[in-house]
C-alpha cells in the first residue's frame, strides 16, 4: 500500500509539474536537427534573461570553461562565468520568472563543484561566483543528482537538492533531498529525505494538502512529502 501511495504521489507530482509549465491546450511539436555544436555536456537548462539554453561544458577536465550560453536557433556559444576547472559531471539549474521565487533573482544558475555537498551559486550576469555558496549536512555524496527551484511554491520558493554518485553506485549513494533558502550567506538548509539510492531529474509541485518533490532513480521514480 505504501509504496502504491508513492508512486501515485510521484506521478502525480510529475504530471501537474508539466500541467503548470506547459500551455493549455496541446500542440504539436516537430523535432528537428540540432544547430548546437555540443562539446562533451553534462546539465542543461534554459537561462532566461536571453533566452538561450546554458550548458555544463568540457567534461570530465573542465577546460578552458564550464559553463556555456548557446543559442539554440544559430548554435553560437559564449562562455558564462570564469568557472572552469570543475572536473565532476555538473548538474546545473537556474531561477525563472514566478510567482514564487523565493528570494532568488530571475537568471541564477546553481551547480555542485565536485566536492561532497557542495552547492555553487552564481549571479545571473555571471559575474560573482560563490563556490561554495551552500554545504549539505548529513550526505557524503557528490551532487550529480539535480537541483530545481521551486517555482510551483511547494516549498516556498526554496532551491531543491537531490544527491547522488552514480546510478551503478547506488550502495555508497545518500540519496538525499535538501530544501536550501536563498539567503546569500549561510542559507538554511533543510533535509528532507533519505532514501538511500542515487537520486536524479528533480521535479517538485503543489498537491491538495501538501507538497511533493519527486526525483529519479535508475529506471524507477521516489517521492517525498513536505509536509
Amino acid at each position: 500500500m505504501r509504496a502504491t501511495t508513492k508512486a501515485i504521489h510521484a506521478a502525480s507530482a510529475l504530471l501537474l509539474s508539466c500541467a503548470l509549465a506547459a500551455p493549455a491546450s496541446a500542440v504539436d511539436v516537430t523535432l528537428g536537427t540540432s544547430n548546437v555544436g555540443f562539446s562533451t555536456p553534462i546539465g542543461i537548462d534554459w537561462y532566461e534573461p536571453t533566452s538561450k539554453l546554458i550548458l555544463s561544458v568540457n567534461y570530465p577536465l573542465g577546460t578552458p570553461n564550464n559553463l556555456d550560453l548557446i543559442d539554440p536557433t544559430t548554435g553560437t556559444s559564449a562562455q558564462f562565468s570564469t568557472l572552469a576547472g570543475l572536473t565532476n559531471e555538473l548538474k546545473i539549474a537556474t531561477v525563472r520568472s514566478s510567482a514564487c521565487q523565493g528570494g532568488f533573482n530571475v537568471g541564477e544558475v546553481f551547480t555542485g563543484n565536485g566536492i561532497a555537498g557542495q552547492v555553487v551559486r552564481i549571479s545571473a550576469d555571471g559575474g560573482t561566483i560563490q563556490n561554495p555558496w551552500a554545504q549539505l549536512p548529513s550526505t557524503t555524496d557528490l551532487l550529480r543528482g539535480s537541483f530545481f527551484q521551486d517555482r510551483f511554491c511547494a516549498a516556498g520558493g526554496d532551491l531543491i537538492v537531490v544527491t547522488g554518485n552514480e546510478q551503478s553506485d547506488v550502495a555508497t549513494s545518500d540519496g538525499n533531498v535538501y530544501r536550501v533558502t536563498s539567503a546569500a550567506v549561510n542559507p538554511t538548509v533543510t533535509l528532507v529525505a533519505h532514501t538511500g539510492v542515487h537520486l536524479e531529474g528533480v521535479c517538485n509541485a503543489l498537491l491538495v494538502g501538501f507538497a511533493t518533490v519527486a526525483a529519479t532513480h535508475e529506471s524507477s521514480v521516489s517521492s517525498k512529502n513536505f509536509q
